[in-house]
């Protein structure tokens, strides 16, 4: 039997930093943005007030416990969360602790502005006004395309944690990289050393380019169809995936639209190495409510 030299197994620094395939989970209690968070049925819940991006373990208790309140209910409670319908909390994955970096608890997961907040140039009355002015299509077609099971944006860029379905499998390849998050089944191909399309050719979530950086995959996404909610037709969004350990990659991501914000912001947070598969998500199969809104309408 033919036997391989040690030396074919030896797996260096530079080659571990580059691979990042494999299936990872990006659950967090950690919210978006400081301060502030919302519960199933989309009203806003103000968390108690924190000093920084940064607390001690005694300081996060009352913060985690506010975060955790969003899902202590159960099917039937008559809660708020119950009555939504959008989270069943059998399958919710929820994290009993706030996102912990360098030894360090965060409390957003948005690193700059200091103030955790997404820099918006308008207020949130403006945009909540911006928002009834828009005009609504009839029937389906006035739904959301996460309610018709078309599409969902947490796929990124940027890349957003959620409670259910949060698992993502990256396979790398010469000249591309997959990111397939769970959640409808949605896929990413990131073109490994390659130039952005022509500005004409445009889509939901842009068109991703990536190269290494010292080990990090530098992935820059433009040609925004001007749909996708982080930002308009001018977003220009670069992440950073390192995988700092054997189970972990940390995450960074970049925004700038000037257009809609007043400066760049950046996200932080840690993809973990799970044992888990990627399972089927059937979204359609299971859409009973839709017909119900049309009905509403």
């Amino acid at each position: 039997m033919k036997v391989l030299a040690p030396s074919v197994f030896l797996f260096t620094a530079a080659a571990f930093a580059a691979d990042l395939s494999g299936i990872w989970v990006n659950t967090t209690l950690t919210p978006l943005e400081r301060g502030v968070t919302s519960d199933f049925a989309g009203k806003k819940i103000n968390l108690p007030p924190v000093s920084g991006l940064t607390v001690s373990d005694i300081e996060a208790k009352p913060y985690e416990k506010a975060l955790l309140a969003r899902y202590s209910f159960k099917s039937g409670d008559s809660s708020e969360a119950d009555l939504s319908g959008e989270i069943n909390p059998e399958f919710t994955e929820v994290v009993p602790e706030l996102l912990r970096i360098g030894g360090k608890k965060r409390t957003s997961l948005i690193v700059d502005p200091p103030d955790g907040r997404i820099p918006y140039k308008l207020s949130e009355k403006e945009r909540e006004e911006l928002q009834k002015a828009e005009p609504k299509a009839p029937g389906v077609k006035g739904f959301s395309i996460a309610d018709r099971c078309l599409f969902t944006t947490l796929s990124g860029p940027p890349i957003q944690p959620f409670e259910v379905n949060s698992n993502y499998q990256i396979v790398e390849t010469a000249g591309s990289v997959m990111i397939m998050l769970e959640l409808f089944h949605e896929v990413r191909i990131v073109r490994l050393n390659g130039t952005h399309v022509p500005a004409a050719l445009r889509s939901w979530n842009g068109d991703s380019i990536g190269h290494y950086e010292h080990g990090t995959l530098v992935v820059d996404t433009t040609n925004f169809n001007g749909k996708w909610p982080m930002g308009g037709e001018h977003l220009h969004v670069v992440e950073r995936f390192r995988r700092i350990d054997p189970k972990t990659i940390l995450y960074r991501a970049t925004l700038e639209d000037l257009t809609v914000y007043t400066r760049p912001w950046t996200i932080e947070y840690l993809f973990h190495a799970t044992k888990d598969r990627i399972y089927e998500y059937g979204c359609h199969e299971g859409n009973y409510a839709l017909p119900a809104m049309i009905k509403a309408q």
